[in-house]
């Protein structure tokens, strides 16, 4: 039994570096020939994403470490 799970585990770390490997190459492509998508699939679970885009206030007063005016990001 032992030796089974060996296996299998080596198996499995061969194919998780093989990924990794691939993703990597993705990544390291420039821009232009790095292969682009539309759309990325995420499931979170006990998660809240905010979504919404944050629109700074009208004569709204400054944040006091930066210095940049407040901003609401109103929530969907």
């Amino acid at each position: 039994m032992c030796r089974e799970v060996e296996k299998t585990a080596i198996k499995a770390e061969q194919y998780v570096e093989t990924r990794l490997w691939e993703a990597d190459w993705d990544y390291i492509q420039t821009l232009t020939t790095r292969p682009e998508m539309e759309q990325v699939l995420v499931e979170l679970d006990g998660s809240h994403v905010r979504t919404g885009k944050k629109v700074a206030l009208l004569g709204a007063e400054l944040t006091k470490k930066r210095w940049l005016p407040k901003c609401q990001r109103p929530l969907d």
